[in-house]
């Protein structure tokens, strides 16, 4: 029966084994495919590339792939000409090779286009956990208030493109649109971007789209007719002089309706004479799924004729965005850099009121980031920790060590006076948050820092009761040896507080089932240094529950040799009432019938021997 399970094992540990090699020579495949494609691309030798995340592009023909990058510190002396935070990022710029065009950006996790297909259908619950890749907003449908705060960043991208930087995109939809690794929409795509005093008979005349069913480079060489203003097609009126920019409101009204609604707009295709049908009539459309408050302003922006078109900023202005309070705490936070502190210090107190009505994702994407941003301000840090923690509740322990714990441990270290005193408050739930491993290296050390004495007397009182609860199984036993039982013995002795001496001594209590013979012996050591000077009732209370605990961890030994000796004293002490030296005289005579119990059983048992 053994070898026939022996033998089972080894055949499933062979099994797992083939499993793990094939997923990383997978994994290789992928790299080694992609790196063969767009082989000799010099922008590519600082990044070992991985999967594939996103399309994009005209037609879709962009693949954007993950990448790390092989030296974390390699300048990036290339940027994109069009420098703003909701315009794509350029790290590297374009590199041809035989086959491809590279070039490098920030991260993105997806873009609207793979967002909108993995929509298709019925809607999913939406949830706060969901399996798969949480950083992925393709995982589950957008809120709506997600949707909201995309929306409005996309119409900021194009108002600056407009007033900024003087240019008309033309190509605005679904392909066009990223979603960054840190939850902000970013504009891409500018192939068919042009200045808006440009009058060449291409931004005069339209795009020809005569063809039905174009090649796949052909329709790459021209904006995607279902998002296309009637003025951008060759068929169409020709734009007036100045009113380039109405065409981007159009397009920006289509991929807005779809992305509430789900569905296209104009579900052309390439098919210009459908189009055309749908363009007469879109006045009347009906616009269900889209919330009440936006057919207005979206009926504006979809109007025919491009001088009666709806700015972009009316249309954010529209009461549906400037009403929701939620979305206005977003987009402050999304100017953080730009505020004054007293600004900050107001909203942040008023955001913690409002967390519990933004949902997980949001929490995770859009509200921690700036907020961790901000923790290196030594005024904000004591209002930002309890904030921190609040945020934390919506990761998992891995995110959160991944995300959370790299911002909060500079600040651990170097923490003082209140930014100390909440760090430490927030110690027991750190230690639930985090994986043990992580936890390990800085709730040790963070109670030991609160029970320093130079810290204020609350602080350190906080910080020896939040080791106490968990000292006894939660507290990594290394940490606990080297930092907090040490700490906690220097309080015992430094502090003049009486509260504060009571915890330090039940973090002693809490850490005796995990103390050796040696760390106990030196506790009590301490326990009675403290007892000969302060025999008021409390640090009575509080050595005799530690001389408890480590007697019946240790056994009679101890309690004979160190126990006793230290509380039998403590019967005549005069600051004692009635009823506590009632309770003394008990915990002493429970520690004589243990010293009794053990030398009766050695005599019982010489006795039995002589009635043999």
């Amino acid at each position: 029966m053994q070898d026939s399970l022996r033998s089972h094992l080894r055949s499933l540990g062979t099994v797992l084994g083939q499993a793990t090699k094939t997923a990383t020579n997978a994994a290789m495949e992928v790299s080694r495919a992609v790196a063969t494609e767009v082989g000799g691309a010099r922008c590519l030798q600082d990044y070992a590339l991985q999967a594939q995340v996103a399309t994009g592009g005209p037609q879709g023909l962009w693949r954007i792939y993950s990448a790390q990058a092989k030296k974390s510190d390699a300048p990036f002396q290339h940027l994109a000409r069009l420098k703003h935070p909701l315009v794509l990022r350029l790290l590297s710029p374009l590199e041809e090779t035989r086959t491809q065009m590279v070039f490098v950006t920030e991260a993105v996790v997806t873009s609207l286009a793979d967002y909108l297909a993995a929509c298709e259908g019925p809607p999913p619950p939406l949830s706060v956990s969901h399996p798969g890749n949480q950083s992925s907003p393709s995982a589950v449908r957008m809120s709506e208030l997600e949707l909201k705060h995309g929306v409005l960043q996309m119409a900021d991208a194009i108002h600056f493109l407009h007033s900024g930087a003087s240019m008309a995109h033309r190509g605005i939809c679904p392909h066009a649109v990223f979603i960054a690794r840190a939850g902000g929409w970013k504009l891409a795509c500018f192939a068919f971007a042009t200045p808006l005093d440009f009058r060449d008979g291409e931004a005069s005349g339209g795009f020809d789209f005569s063809d039905r069913h174009p090649s796949m480079l052909a329709a790459a060489l021209k904006p995607s007719l279902a998002y296309c203003a009637p003025e951008l097609v060759a068929s169409g009126a020709a734009s007036a002089g100045g009113m380039l920019s109405a065409c981007d409101a159009f397009s920006m009204a289509a991929l807005t309706y779809e992305l509430f609604a789900h569905r296209q707009l104009l579900p052309v295709g390439s098919d210009l004479i459908t189009y055309e049908s749908y363009i007469r009539s879109l006045t009347q459309r009906d616009l269900d799924g889209v919330p009440m408050e936006l057919w207005g302003p979206l009926r504006g922006m979809l109007a025919p004729i491009p001088s009666a078109r709806t700015p972009v900023e009316a249309f954010t202005a529209s009461a549906y965005f400037q009403g929701d309070t939620r979305l206005r705490a977003l987009r402050f936070l999304g100017t953080l850099m730009q505020r004054e502190p007293a600004q900050k210090a107001a909203f942040f107190k008023d955001l913690e009121t409002m967390l519990g009505s933004l949902d997980g994702r949001v929490l995770r994407t859009l509200v921690l980031p700036p907020v961790l941003g901000e923790l290196h301000n030594a005024a904000l840090a004591p209002t930002l920790v309890p904030l921190v923690m609040r945020l934390v509740a919506s990761q998992s322990p891995e995110e959160a060590a991944e995300v959370t714990l790299p911002a909060l441990r500079p600040l651990a270290r170097g923490a003082t006076g209140a930014t100390l005193g909440a760090l430490v408050a927030a110690a027991p739930a750190l230690q639930a948050a985090l994986p043990r491993a992580a936890a390990a290296g800085l709730v040790p050390g963070l109670l030991a820092r609160g029970m320093a004495p130079e810290a204020p007397t609350a602080t350190a009182e906080t910080a020896a009761r939040g080791a106490a609860a968990l000292a006894p199984l939660a507290l990594d036993f290394a940490g606990l040896k080297a930092l907090v039982v040490p700490a906690a013995r220097a309080l015992c002795l430094s502090t003049t507080s009486a509260p504060v001496r009571v915890a330090a001594f039940e973090v002693l209590a809490g850490a005796a089932p995990r103390l050796d013979a040696g760390e106990a012996e030196a506790t009590l050591a301490v326990a009675a240094r403290v007892t000969a000077v302060d025999r008021s009732a409390p640090s009575v209370a509080a050595a005799a529950a530690l001389g408890a605990a480590l007697a019946r961890q240790h056994g009679p030994d101890l309690a004979a040799r160190c126990v006793l000796p230290m509380l039998c004293p403590l019967l005549v002490a005069p600051s004692l009432s009635a009823a506590q030296r009632a309770a003394l005289m008990r915990a002493v005579r429970e520690l004589l019938a243990v010293v009794e119990g053990a030398t009766d059983k050695p005599k019982m048992t010489l006795e039995a021997q002589y009635a043999h």
